[in-house]
């Protein structure tokens, strides 16, 4: 899970990176469109938008439709393997409009306490 950050936006969000652990598995990915094996399938990254429950999942990030989760589906993807869950994603940080990426809300509400 991250927290994507943007100009006055706070998200939530899941990343899934589908990865079959037995031939099952990756028969069903493959069904599912997710490329013919392992090494296709884990190219790809589920993202769901937990702000707005039941929630939205996309794997294709344009298919979001706005700056903030196309840039950040991309970043994570991309990065997938070495971001920390609960880490903060900033957008403005990753597009080089901000020197230093936003401080998590977590710290906020920690105060606010």
């Amino acid at each position: 899970m991250f927290e994507v950050r943007d100009r006055g936006t706070f998200m939530p969000v899941m990343a899934i990176k589908p990865e079959g652990t037995s031939d099952g598995e990756n028969f069903l990915l493959s069904h599912a469109g997710y490329g013919n094996g392992p090494t296709t399938q884990k190219t790809y990254v589920l993202l769901v938008d937990m702000s707005e429950p039941p929630g939205t999942l996309n794997y294709d990030p344009y298919a979001w439709g706005d700056r903030t989760l196309t840039h950040a589906h991309m970043y994570i993807a991309d990065h997938f393997d070495e971001l920390e869950s609960g880490q903060v994603v900033d957008v403005q940080f990753v597009l080089g409009e901000a020197a230093h990426p936003k401080p998590s809300e977590r710290l906020n509400a920690r105060s606010k306490r």
